[in-house]
């Protein structure tokens, strides 16, 4: 009788079984263990992918910003190689005098009108033709 109390106790315990028999909950212990260690290794993995993924389309916003910002020196220095062509006095000028000036002319009236104009008319070229 002893020996169907201890049988029945440890299939309602889940420690009575381990205490039963500890070498299969030890087994047990170890495969779950591994399996835990396998997934932790693998999510560890799939994170650092993720970290480069994410550092690859960093670098890749800082390309594509970067492109933005030569086009606008590019547009800069041409805008600015053009007035030279019209004006070559405008070499002389400082910067600061060169922005006096240019607030200036584009607060006259005819010039606001000028430019109006062109935006309205030229905006569809890219070379000004």
């Amino acid at each position: 009788m002893k020996s169907f109390r201890s049988h029945s106790s440890v299939q309602g315990n889940p420690c009575a079984a381990y205490a039963a028999n500890p070498k299969k909950e030890s087994g047990n212990l170890k495969a779950k263990t591994q399996a835990l260690e396998k997934q932790c290794e693998a999510t560890e993995r799939q994170l650092k992918q993720e970290q480069h993924k994410l550092i690859r389309l960093q670098n890749r916003a800082k390309f594509l910003k970067g492109s933005e910002r030569k086009k606008r020196n590019h547009r800069l220095i041409t805008l600015g190689a053009m007035v030279e062509s019209i004006e070559p006095k405008v070499k002389e000028l400082s910067p600061k005098a060169f922005y006096f000036l240019a607030e200036r002319i584009f607060r006259l009236t005819s010039v606001q009108e000028l430019v109006a104009y062109a935006t309205d008319n030229y905006l569809d070229t890219e070379d000004g033709d």
